[in-house]
């Protein structure tokens, strides 16, 4: 292969060419921003263009179903390049052919292409052919449900009696009774379905291998052996009656499961004809995100390649994947199998490595580097990519470690308040126990402040919020972290479900119903109580239970209420810590549960719910509260998912528990996560699994000082799953209360499983670490290392790994000390800021809600001089070179600032300064006077009054109504100038809106409005530029789907020529619409085209089409690659001229002058 032509022709750098190569099986081990979609999509043209490979050969197997998608864009954009490229007449038939047949791409996640396989064989495989694939969650909670009813059942049978006996004997009957034994089978059977082991395997692998472990480490076999035989054996025999009626009942409903798409096809390839024709018709595999696979799809992907003589033959078979970004062990994916298969291709083709990273900044690769070089062996470092410009950041904000607050009162009070539903029952059953040991988070406060600092120093510095992200690596102190976001007043937008439901509304939702469901829950009561529904205190609450034992008597109480009510008598021996009022409030709160529990039956679970909210009042509550109508949002999202259970009718409402359970789990599992979220402009926080794939400008990694294995070690299960031990009980001394006692085979297994996660909170930290393009911050409590620990929270990998290297500094907010010593980021921006705020401002804005009127020539923007001293102090502190250079990305508003004058686009992006703060962006809606006037509690710029307008027409639309009212209530306009320009322009909107659908006489399907993008500059390239689209409306026209994108502008128009000028003058704008449609909008709505762009100029009521040709555009573009060029480049005031006819009339003048 010519290795130079191939990196011309498909724009690759050299290690990329090499993976090219279509002519070799090829193991390709892909670094963090590497490439690697860019190679695979290329890859895959090529074996159609170079191979003269048919679609259907060619399998793409992409982890994700978005992976998928993005995929087929990519291989669709190149090929319409190369459309637009190729002279050869030959060779641009077969490209217009390659681009029809993309359509029919066997590109699709390992479940959805066993899926084809299977629908291609249902009746050899002996399932229906509409069978359905049911999600994880569902799957979960049937699953939940027929383990209880099979321990139910098998506890009822007499001939298990021997078998329980010597299992509660062992472990107790409180094991039954809180569900330890259902959650143990539960763990135990999705192991054994994830190795696709059947029961009997797993009896075999379980008898052999005791006594096999034993004699290969000289142990004789203790006398308890026949014990834990018998009680391993009986646990087999319960998974065998799970499966056998799990699957009965999977497959007389038409049901089947992820697991059972893998098994399934296996089973089916096991026939060599089968094997045979699929191995003709599929000839090449391209597999993405490989470290991610497991064993099972190993084996499937070998019996479609592999010859009978275990051969593979050349260049057919391409994985793709990083090692250290395998973090899937909870869903059995094992990065040993990429190891394995890419030992088997080395035999007859090659290992490649991608290593170059084109996504951060080379200072943050230098320090992923020297974190992870000495974290993982053969660690191959990451390159730099030349010409990246700017400047990047690594802190580490650490946070003394605190005491612990051993006064058992307050941290009673904390667990209730900020606890999990375990650590309330926990703390409930050992509340008068010596030695509670619940942890408490005493840093976590100081932990969030210092990253809201953090976030508000980068905001100052020119990074947008929604250019940060919050990793996390669980949700568990997630709650804490929002608190004090909200009081810093940072935006922030939760991804992928995590924290939805911890949030304290939704939790309330859930102990009602967990009262209802099971009145003998004492967690879910406490938690009622204490909810602002009923709104008992945490003292009270603490000092019942104190009064009440061990809360035996509570739930007497309870069970008299259900039998028929207290009596006076009864009411009267409550605690005496009951104030009459207290004392009703807590009856009042029992027989409204006990009403509840009495109608339950008659209701689905999503009519039940909105009778919990009519009875305890719910909205009227929580719409009282502070950031009560974002609560009761989160209460209209929970309505909704129980509807969506009730929908899939395979439930009965008492499942809602378990289900919502089971969704918690597997939304906190998520493979990816969706951006395009509405509030845009805010921090995203998520998790480190959903963050895979993902970039930012800035990333925060807080609780660095956790220990990883605290509820591993904490919570020691009775049971772990080898596959190839099998099952093996716990047999210790806590169990038999006899010192000695010990299952090494056990101990063994578990530190296996122990130390596998420690290795994968290793990649973990290498995933959040490497996600970030400019900005790096780990945020945590500072832990010591000594020289024999365990890396068993990140601080302590950090510490390792950079000793010597590297000093990890303590921060109280983020900065180091030499920093604060010169006012660091804070001082160079934000104190220049607040010299603005308080100078320049002029008196007007005092009377706030009053009419202020200004003459609409050079008076109408008045300042205050502050003395020369200060504006001299000012520019001195400007000067400091900002530490954070404005990014790669860019809007149309910031390349309109720098196009009209350099230096005010310096003051606004470089340094820092507010200029919301300032009268002059204010835009003068002028009088038959010659005033403009202006309400100084309501400002609109121009694109705010469109929308403004639109929205007061759809409000009138849908509730009727007098408009003057609207205005005021919906615009908060009250000055009778002001309303009657509000009406002019609503009506010319109406003009303008009857004018255009003339234009565009075909059916409107639907409208959408302020839709945010941020779209490649250049496909492939790292500039970025977004913005938001007013209107986009859709039409049918005759079949085909067309696009109109509108956007309202409000100048004035005194004739034909102003309107001119002004296309002119937004066309740049349009050319930015336009290029966001092309790249955004053909994937959601398949082969919509864009019809035409329009502007709305309300002050005259007309329409203006606007449009460019590819010249135009393509000038355009390049113009704006300069700008951000040089932008990025330089970092100087001096750099950036003043506009050369400007009058000093804005808001910087007294700085220029």
């Amino acid at each position: 292969m010519d290795i130079d032509k191939t990196m011309r022709e498909y724009d690759v750098n050299e290690e990329q060419a090499k993976a090219l190569d279509v002519e070799k099986n090829i193991a390709l081990h892909a670094g963090a921003g590497s490439g690697k979609t860019r190679v695979l999509s290329r890859r895959f043209l090529r074996l159609m263009l170079e191979k003269d490979a048919d679609v259907d050969s060619i399998v793409a197997i992409t982890f994700t179903n978005r992976a998928a998608m993005e995929m087929k864009e990519r291989v669709r954009i190149l090929v319409n390049e190369k459309i637009l490229k190729e002279k050869d007449p030959q060779r641009l038939c077969r490209l217009n052919a390659i681009k029809e047949e993309l359509q029919a791409a066997n590109i699709s996640t390992f479940h959805s292409f066993c899926d084809k396989i299977l629908r291609e064989n249902c009746s050899m495989a002996g399932l229906d052919p509409m069978y359905r694939i049911i999600e994880d969650v569902d799957r979960e909670t049937l699953l939940t449900k027929i383990i209880r009813q099979q321990i139910n059942e098998m506890m009822a049978d007499r001939s298990f009696d021997e078998d329980f006996k010597k299992l509660f004997g062992l472990y107790g009957t409180d094991y039954y009774y809180k569900e330890g034994l259902l959650k143990d089978i539960k763990y135990l059977y999705n192991k054994m379905r994830e190795k696709a082991m059947s029961a009997d395997e797993v009896k075999d692998s379980t008898l052999v291998n005791i006594s096999r472990f034993y004699k290969e480490n000289g142990e004789e076999c203790f006398e308890e052996v026949d014990l834990l035989e018998k009680i391993e054996m009986f646990i087999v025999t319960i998974l065998k009656k799970v499966d056998e009626v799990f699957s009965k009942y999977k497959m007389e409903n038409n049901l089947v499961d992820f697991n059972d798409l893998e098994i399934f096809t296996i089973r089916l390839l096991e026939d060599e004809s089968l094997r045979e024709h699929y191995r003709r018709r599929f000839k090449y595999f391209l597999v993405d995100e490989f470290q991610d696979t497991n064993w099972v799809q190993r084996k499937i992907l070998y019996a479609l390649v592999m010859e009978k003589d275990g051969a593979i033959p050349p260049g057919s078979l391409f994985i793709v994947g990083d090692v250290k970004q395998s973090i899937y062990g909870f869903r059995g994916a094992d990065y040993e199998v990429f190891s394995s298969v890419t030992q088997k291709i080395s035999e007859n083709g090659e290992k490649l490595e991608l290593s170059t990273c084109y996504r951060s900044h080379p200072d943050i690769v230098k320090t992923v580097n020297s974190i992870f070089k000495n974290l993982f062996t053969n660690f191959v470092p990451l390159k730099n990519v030349e010409g990246y410009q700017g400047h990047a950041r690594v802190e580490y904000a650490l946070v003394e470690k605190q005491k612990k607050d051993n006064d058992l009162w307050k941290k009673g009070k904390g667990i209730l308040k900020k606890g999990s539903q375990e650590e309330v029952k926990d703390f409930l059953d050992e509340f008068l126990a010596d030695g509670n040991d619940v942890p408490e988070d005493n840093n976590l406060k100081q932990e969030a402040k210092d990253l809201a600092l953090n976030i508000k120093a980068l905001r100052n510095s020119g990074f947008e919020y929604k250019d940060m992200a919050i990793l996390f690596r669980s949700r568990t102190n997630l709650s804490g972290f929002e608190e004090t976001l909200r009081k810093n007043g940072i935006p922030y937008c939760v991804i992928g479900g995590i924290g939805f439901f911890e949030k304290q509304e939704i939790v309330d939702m859930m102990n009602i119903l967990k009262c209802v469901y099971d009145p003998d829950d004492k967690a879910a009561l406490l938690g009622v109580l204490r909810s602002p529904y009923i709104g008992v205190s945490d003292d009270l609450l603490l000092e019942i239970f104190d009064k009440l034992d061990d809360g035996d008597k509570l739930k007497k109480v309870l069970e008299k209420k259900a039998s028929g009510g207290l009596t006076i008598q009864e009411r009267g021996e409550l605690p005496g810590c009951f104030a009459k009022t207290e004392s009703e409030i807590v009856i009042n709160a029992l027989e409204l549960l006990n009403e509840m529990r009495q109608r339950a039956c008659y209701y689905n679970i999503s009519d039940f719910v909105l009778l919990i909210i009519e009875k305890f009042h719910v909205k009227e509550i929580l719409l009282s509260l502070r950031n009560g109508a974002a609560m009761y949002r989160n209460i209209e999202k929970f309505i909704n998912i129980a509807r969506d259970f009730d929908s899939k009718d395979i439930y009965s409402p008492k499942d809602f528990l378990d289900y919502v359970q089971n969704l918690q789990e597997v939304s906190n599992k998520e493979a990816e996560a969706v951006l395009d979220t509405e509030d845009s402009n805010a921090v995203k926080i998520m998790t480190i699994h959903a963050a895979k794939g993902l970039e930012f400008e800035a990333v925060f990694i807080p609780e660095i000082g956790r220990a990883l294995l605290y509820n591993a070690k904490r919570h020691k299960p009775y049971f772990q799953f080898s596959g190839e031990y099998g099952i093996i009980a716990r047999f210790d001394d806590k169990i038999t209360g006899k010192k000695g006692t010990e299952n090494k085979l056990y101990d063994f297994v578990r530190e296996e499983a122990l130390e596998r996660e420690l290795e994968e909170s290793k990649r973990m930290l290498y995933v959040a670490a490497t996600r970030a393009k400019r900005y790096l911050c780990f945020v945590g409590e500072d832990v010591e290392l000594k020289d024999d620990d365990k890396l068993d929270s990140f601080v302590k990998m950090l510490k390792s790994a950079l000793k010597g290297e590297e000093t990890i500094v303590t921060m109280s907010a983020g900065f180091s000390e030499s920093e604060k010593d010169n006012d660091g980021i804070d001082g160079i921006i934000g104190n220049a800021d607040n010299y603005v705020d308080t100078c320049i401002y002029a008196d007007t804005r005092a009377d706030e809600g009053k009419d202020v009127i200004l003459n609409v020539d050079s008076s109408a923007y008045k300042y205050v001089r502050p003395d020369d001293d200060i504006v001299k102090d000012i520019l001195e502190k400007i000067e400091f070179s900002p530490h954070y250079t404005i990014k790669s990305s860019f809007s149309i508003s910031r390349y309109f600032t720098f196009r009209d004058c350099q230096r005010k686009f310096f003051y606004i992006y470089k340094a820092g300064l507010d200029s919301s703060r300032f009268e002059k962006d204010v835009e003068m809606l002028a009088g038959a006077d010659g005033q403009a006037f202006i309400s100084a509690s309501s400002v609109f710029q121009g694109a705010v009054k469109g929308k403004l307008i639109h929205s007061i027409l759809e409000r009138i639309k849908e509730n009727g109504g007098d408009m003057n009212e609207i205005i005021k209530q919906y615009a908060g306009l009250n000055a009778a100038d002001e309303i009657e320009e509000i009406k002019r322009l609503i009506k010319n909107y109406k003009i303008a809106e009857a004018k255009y659908e003339k234009i565009n006489p075909y059916s409107r399907i639907k409208t959408e409005r302020e839709i945010p993008f941020a779209v490649p500059l250049y496909e492939g390239k790292a500039k970025t530029v977004y913005g938001v689209i007013d209107r986009l409306d859709i039409f049918d026209n005759n079949g085909s789907l067309e696009g109109c994108l509108i956007d309202y502008k409000t100048n004035r128009i005194n004739s034909p020529q102003d309107m001119e000028r002004l296309i002119a003058h937004y066309r740049p704008q349009f050319i930015l619409y336009h290029l966001g449609f092309e790249r955004l909008y053909p994937r959601i709505h398949a082969g919509i085209k864009l019809k035409g762009m329009y502007i709305f100029f309300l002050d005259v009521g007309e329409v203006a089409q606007v449009s460019f040709n590819a010249k135009e555009r393509e000038e355009f573009l390049s113009k704006l690659d300069s700008t951000m060029e040089f932008i990025e480049s330089h970092d100087s005031m001096e750099d950036y001229w003043c506009r050369p006819s400007c009058n000093h009339k804005c808001e910087f003048a007294l700085l220029c002058e």
